[in-house]
């Protein structure tokens, strides 16, 4: 597939996906906030369904970046309690702290995979102009929809990671916390 086509399919599953977790007040037997929209399961899902049909690799990746920066600002919500917390349905919420893991986890995992992807496809030069457009639709996405600035944080937090250097450093001081004797 070509790179225009892979950016074209890419860039509307990911507004797609800056929609997709708010389908939740939607659909029947979920609530706001639920586990099967704020998450990673339907860009999972077409990730699979990828295995057979190459052409939703980059529809996989587009609707886990823009389901990840619709999760970002949901890491900072006034308090983290009632509809601020992952809904599981039929069950209890997550709890405030299990909440806030899975929605970090979400927009780390939405928006490192989808960029490894491009990198082991396109190279440094589509990581580059993937990581631009992401930081770009971030920053749409926080302006349109007043977002806490903690947002930035959150999704620069995971663009970051996405670098091949920052990984590296980042592994090296795990390594380097896990050597060091406790005092």
């Amino acid at each position: 597939m070509s790179a225009p086509v892979a950016i074209l399919l890419a860039g509307c599953a990911a507004v797609f996906g800056l929609m997709w977790p708010d389908f939740d007040q939607w659909l029947p037997l979920l609530t706001h906030r639920s586990i099967v929209t704020h998450g990673l399961w339907l860009p999972l899902a077409v990730a699979l369904a990828a295995r057979r049909q190459a052409w939703l690799a980059p529809v996989a990746a587009g609707l886990a970046l823009g389901t990840a920066i619709h999760c970002a600002p949901d890491l900072f919500p006034k308090a983290m309690r009632g509809y601020a917390m992952i809904d599981l349905p039929f069950v209890d919420g997550f709890g405030r702290w299990l909440s806030w893991a899975w929605l970090a986890a979400t927009v780390v995992i939405g928006i490192v995979v989808p960029l490894r992807w491009v990198e082991a496809r396109w190279g440094r030069d589509g990581l580059g102009i993937a990581a631009a457009a992401t930081a770009v639709l971030a920053l749409a996405y926080f302006v349109l929809h007043s977002e806490p600035p903690e947002m930035g944080v959150a999704v620069g937090s995971a663009l970051a990671l996405a670098h091949p250097a920052a990984r590296r450093v980042a592994l090296a001081r795990l390594l380097a916390m896990r050597r060091r004797p406790e005092s």
